[in-house]
């Protein structure tokens, strides 16, 4: 398989970044690739703990509000017509109930601001403990690849909501995994087949 998301562990992540909308409302780059954004009421705290993305914090009791961390994988011609599966692993020890979800997004344009969703797995409870999250994608048909640069890309994001909780979540690793492509040169077996019969006449 290929895992076409970079730094899917975040182990570029070295920092500890304070997210909030006073601070950093257009979000912020955590690392080369990943992105951490909030809107509304949260408030939290963004590190590499040794085993992957620590997020705490807690979302305000009167505004539903959320905060995502995204990921945009460059080259979208490259994912058109194929298969593929966003997989997540990650832990919560939230004292609190809070509620997730994943989800992809082709983004076209040069500021990205055609979005079409290609899937999502709905808003729903995360469980405590470990969890690993499959979604599978399809891209066998996007509209407007054809017309879309080598910026535009597809967009990965897990989204932690609600409104008035406190969460606590560890994101493991992210990956966006495709099937390796196999190239069969069939001119080279063609000639290889020539030159057998040729041999055993």
């Amino acid at each position: 398989m290929i895992n076409k998301i970079k730094d899917s562990e975040f182990d570029g992540v070295i920092d500890t970044y304070q997210i909030s909308y006073r601070t950093n409302p257009g979000g912020i780059s955590i690392s080369g690739d990943w992105i951490v954004k909030q809107h509304g009421g949260v408030t939290a705290t963004v590190s590499n703990d040794g085993s992957g993305l620590q997020v705490r914090g807690s979302i305000d009791k009167d505004t539903y509000s959320y905060l995502y961390i995204r990921q945009t994988v460059k080259g979208i011609h490259w994912f058109d017509g194929k298969h593929g599966e966003l997989v997540v692993q990650l832990s919560n020890t939230s004292d609190s109930a809070i509620m997730y979800d994943v989800y992809v997004q082709a983004r076209y344009n040069a500021d990205d601001s055609d979005r079409v969703l290609v899937c999502d797995t709905k808003s729903t409870v995360l469980p405590r403990g470990i969890s690993t999250i499959r979604l599978p994608i399809d891209t066998s048909n996007l509209p407007m690849a054809k017309q879309a640069n080598e910026e535009n890309g597809l967009s990965v994001a897990l989204r932690i909501n609600g409104i008035d909780s406190k969460f606590n979540v560890t994101i493991h690793s992210m990956e966006l995994q495709y099937k390796e492509e196999v190239k069969s040169n069939n001119s080279v077996i063609s000639r290889l087949i020539d030159w057998l019969k040729e041999m055993f006449r």
